[in-house]
């Protein structure tokens, strides 16, 4: 077996990111601020430290940092009163010692005494079913401590999942052997849902005159520059037909650039 200490991240940069100067701070996210992809039925987790365990108990400190180390843990008695919402509504109060959960969402909240005499209530919030998120929602979550003064009240987001298939916007000929395909997002590029597969393309004549109409076989595809992976031109083997209607098919094969499956 092989070992290695980790070198330590820094407290700034990493647990106390909503920190404001006051007694309270909200650490330990999960998801965590700005992060994306996060599944529409995610569970939201946090801890909210109280930095000064109750200043009410004997070593309490009226100003965090006055006397940092070595007073007196907060007896358990002593709750801090506080509120998450996600997504703009009540998922939890806690008021007292007690939670009570929003008609959406349940779970437990554990109050954690430690050394020196910071406090931690640990808040893990489950969804009901179904999902309440959206394909790319940007949630907020807020957490108010009230009505201690000082009073916390921060905000933080993340980003659900992109789950929403692409599609065709139009395809139109820009002369007759190429066709220009929009999206309706940006595509994948490389792999096996890449939307640069010729073969991933059938285009098909709709009517049997004007004669000489064909179906058409696409030879090449190709990137158009600037559109940020959301539209590509189709070189055709055969001139298209004046006069002749013909139908794309794009493969069920191609894929976002996330991996969801055209519509």
């Amino acid at each position: 077996m092989s070992t290695q200490r980790l070198a330590s991240l820094g407290v700034d940069a990493v647990d106390l990111t909503l920190y404001t100067g006051g007694r309270y701070a909200v650490i330990q996210r999960d998801p965590q601020p700005d992060e994306t992809g996060i599944p529409r039925g995610t569970a939201v987790r946090l801890r909210l430290a109280d930095l000064e365990g109750d200043p009410a108990d004997a070593g309490g400190v009226g100003a965090w940092g006055s006397v940092p180390f070595g007073h007196a843990a907060p007896s358990a008695g002593n709750d801090v009163d506080f509120e998450v919402y996600v997504d703009g509504a009540l998922a939890l109060s806690y008021v007292s010692g007690t939670p009570s959960w929003g008609p959406a969402w349940s779970g437990t909240v554990t109050r954690e005494t430690v050394a020196d005499p910071y406090v931690y209530y640990q808040v893990d919030a489950d969804q009901a079913a179904p999902p309440q998120f959206v394909s790319e929602q940007v949630v907020p979550v807020r957490v108010v401590v009230t009505p201690s003064a000082p009073v916390l009240d921060v905000t933080y987001t993340f980003v659900v999942e992109d789950v929403t298939p692409p599609s065709i916007l139009n395809a139109i000929a820009l002369d007759d052997r190429t066709v220009r395909v929009q999206f309706s997002e940006a595509m994948a590029v490389d792999g096996a849902g890449s939307a640069l597969l010729p073969g991933a393309y059938t285009i098909t004549r709709q009517n049997v005159d004007p004669a000489p109409a064909v179906d058409l076989t696409v030879t090449a595809v190709a990137l158009v520059a600037g559109s940020g992976d959301t539209a590509v031109d189709l070189t055709c083997n055969w001139a298209q037909t004046p006069g002749c209607i013909y139908e794309l098919t794009v493969a069920p094969t191609v894929t976002d650039a996330v991996g969801n499956a055209i519509a």
